[in-house]
């Protein structure tokens, strides 16, 4: 190839590409020529400007398009990187036609700097060239101009509008992002994707996207709060995470069939978003995607649907109604539960406020509920077997909830933020407690554990333990005070199971249908009509133990029990607990736990002698005296001053004291008499015939008649 061929093919080259692309740059030496410093191309003649070796430019520069320096012509075609950069009392700036390239931060931070014109010579915008220059009201980009750097126009927020030609191929990330003052954008035909955060954080309320763009990338539109309106057109087929994030005016949005994910949070904190059509085309919705979209009151899943993060619904505060349209193979809203159901496994995914959790699914999701403030109870059906992480996390309007028999295990976080629950029940299926399960339960005041070895937890899981009751299974309190964290609750106590059973079985010599009995619950006998209760209330005229009937017994309370429907020796009943409790003058001394009554015992130097329920001497029910020591426990005894017993001979006689039951009007008159004031005249009486002063509550003798003394 001969000498002259090869300078014509080199100079083709060079108009096709650009002399500056074979610009040969001596950095090393900065030359000032008219107040402005540049580097220098020997070779091809060629002129960048650049920074001051000290110092910055300020007030008005006209950048020449040539100058001659040293003998030599320059052509000025460059405005190198960071040129202008932070030159805060530069004001305007004339750039040439003969200029190509804005470099990388070539305008960067020039607050005040008036519009520049950008002449159609120019082939590139570089990064951050104009970042920052808030004194911008309007740009207008040339059709020369074929790509614009990351972060080029970032924070330019007195810009109103801007057109792109159809020369560009390529917008750089966040080129136009926090151009709050932007209202109007023209996007050219040529654009073939939205980039990442391109448009973030502008004012626009409307926009429209071309037919030509296919992706719309992560946060392009992410934080435009004024945006009202969209089209996504059908040439879409991607959505980016956190693409339309933040765009609290959009009240609605259609996401056409074209389109077949949509990203990560791409639609989080839309608060103004009511309605939200998704055609059938979308196979994958991303973590968090409609999250925070506090107005969305219904949504249906389409069947193409096969992968849905987690979050996805979170603080949907309105959602009242969440449906998967039939034929999906993945998810399925079965028994119009309201919520999303992985088919599969049987896991509930994501749910609302009226979510009805069908008693198939067996597990409760991560975030399946999260900060669902609606959410004021629901109930969890026994085919569940595990809750998880942040299932109910932040649901600061639960009240109340029920975990089945059938949970082994509570993810962390499970529960954290529910503000308003008050009491919780962990059944004995649960074999795990996640971190900080239940921390900032604020209003936990009642736990109760129905596990006899106390599982391993950590200082966050209940934080609120200082303020709160522990219930735990009968004879497993010295275990909890023992375990780390669990002995930090306020006080532990033992549970009050639902119903005590009790034996109706009697010993030789003792009535066939009735024993003494005590109990450290309080039992209600209201709704078991085959027992009666009674209580000693005192003796009448014929020095009988007047036994009361009484439908509500306080825990600790000696009592006689006996049978109504004829059964004898044997019958077992369950009676329920409660935990109402009263007072009653009682003559009977219980023994819950096992102990020894001996036939008589020293008090406060008193003796007494002690009777147990029997048949007395020459037949008839009482209470007979005992003549050796008896072990026993959940019994009772009637304790009775040995001199009241020594001179009454009739007792004596029979070797005890017979009985009178009292049934009915008689017993609530004896119970509930009319209060009388302590301050009346005349004497008081106990009901053993000691004279004493009425200061507590009680059953006493006054003028002749039963007083009960409130």
């Amino acid at each position: 190839m001969n000498k002259k061929v090869l300078n014509l093919l080199l100079t083709m080259l060079m108009s096709m590409v650009g002399l500056q692309a074979f610009a040969a740059w001596d950095t090393s030496t900065k030359i000032e020529v008219d107040g402005l410093y540049y580097y220098l191309d020997n070779v091809n003649n060629l002129a960048q400007v650049t920074s001051k070796p000290s110092g910055k430019y300020t007030g008005n520069i006209t950048i020449p398009s040539s100058f001659t320096y040293n003998t030599t012509n320059y052509s000025v075609t460059n405005i190198g990187s960071s040129a202008f950069q932070y030159c805060h009392g530069l004001t305007s700036v004339t750039i040439p036609n003969s200029v190509t390239s804005i470099g990388n931060n070539a305008f960067q931070g020039c607050e005040v700097l008036t519009p520049v014109t950008i002449p159609n010579s120019v082939t590139s915008i570089g990064d951050n060239a104009f970042n920052g220059c808030h004194g911008f009201t309007s740009i207008t980009i040339p059709n020369s101009v074929k790509s614009i750097g990351q972060y080029a126009f970032n924070s330019c927020t007195g810009i109103t509008s801007i057109t792109i030609p159809n020369s560009l191929t390529s917008i750089g990330n966040y080129a136009f992002s926090n151009c709050t003052g932007l209202t109007s954008v023209t996007i050219p035909n040529s654009m073939k994707s939205i980039g990442t955060g391109v448009f973030s954080r502008t004012g626009f309320t409307s926009i429209t996207i071309p037919t030509s763009v296919t992706s719309i990338g992560d946060n392009a539109f992410n934080g435009c709060s004024s945006l009202e309106s969209i089209t996504i057109p059908s040439s879409v087929t991607s959505i980016g995470g956190y693409a339309f994030s933040g765009c609290s005016s959009l009240e609605s949005i259609s996401i056409p069939s074209s389109v077949t994910s949509i990203g990560r949070s791409a639609f989080s904190e839309c608060s103004g978003l009511e309605s939200i059509t998704i055609s059938n085309g979308v196979t994958t919705i991303g973590l968090g995607a409609f999250a925070v979209c506090t107005s969305l009151e219904s949504i249906t899943i389409p069947k193409s649907v096969t992968s849905i993060g987690s979050l996805v619904f979170s603080e949907c505060h309105s959602l009242t109604s969440i449906s998967v349209e039939a034929g999906n193979t993945t998810y399925d809203s079965r028994n119009d539960c309201n919520a999303i159901i992985t088919t599969a496994s049987n896991t509930l995914l994501a749910g609302c406020k009226n979510t009805v959790i069908p008693n198939s699914v067996t597990s409760i999701g991560s975030y399946a509920f999260d900060a669902c403030t609606g959410l004021t109870s629901i109930t969890i059906p026994n085919s569940v077997t595990r809750i998880g992480q942040d299932a109910f996390h932040n649901c600061s309007g639960l009240t109340s909830i029920t975990i089945p028999n059938t949970v082994t295990s509570i993810g962390q976080y499970a529960f954290q933020g529910c503000t308003e629950l008050t009491s919780i029940t962990i059944p004995n299926s649960v074999t795990s407690i996640g971190n900080s399960a239940f921390s900032g339960c604020t209003g936990l005041t009642s736990v109760t554990v129905d596990i006899s070895s106390p599982l391993t937890i950590t200082s966050s899981t209940f934080s609120n333990r200082t303020n709160a009751t522990l219930h735990v299974p009968e004879g497993c309190t010295s275990a909890y005070e023992a375990a780390d964290y669990w002995k930090e609750f306020k006080e532990i106590v033992e549970i009050i199971p639902d119903y005590v059973t009790i034996a109706m079985k009697t010993g030789s010599g003792s009535p066939r249908n009735m024993i003494a009995y005590s109990s450290k619950y309080a039992l209600d006998f209201t709704d078991r009509p085959e027992l009666k209760a009674y209580i000693a209330c005192g003796y009448n005229s014929k020095k009988e133990v007047m036994l009361v009937h009484v439908k509500v017994v306080p825990p600790y309370t000696g009592m006689v029990i006996k049978t109504t429907n004829g059964i004898y020796d044997g019958g077992e009943y369950d009676v329920p607990t409660t935990t109402e409790d009263y007072y009653y003058a009682n003559l009977l001394v219980p023994v819950v736990e096992t102990g020894t009554v001996t036939p008589t015992e020293t008090i406060n130097d008193v003796e007494y002698t002690n009777f147990t329920i029997g048949t007395l001497d020459g037949g008839g029910i009482g209470f007979v005296k005992l003549t050796t020591n008896w072990t026993t426990h959940n019994k009772s005894y009637l304790r009775v001053p040995t001199s009241l017993y020594e001179n009454t001979s009739y007792a004596r006689a029979i070797r005890g004291f017979g009985v009178e039951f009292v049934e009915g009007e008689k017993a609530t008159a004896i119970l509930n008499a009319k209060h009388e004031i302590q301050e009346d005249e005349g004497d008081y009486y106990d009901l053993l015939g000691r004279k004493v002063k009425p200061n507590r509550q009680g059953l006493y003798i006054h003028k002749g008649k039963k007083v009960f003394i409130k």
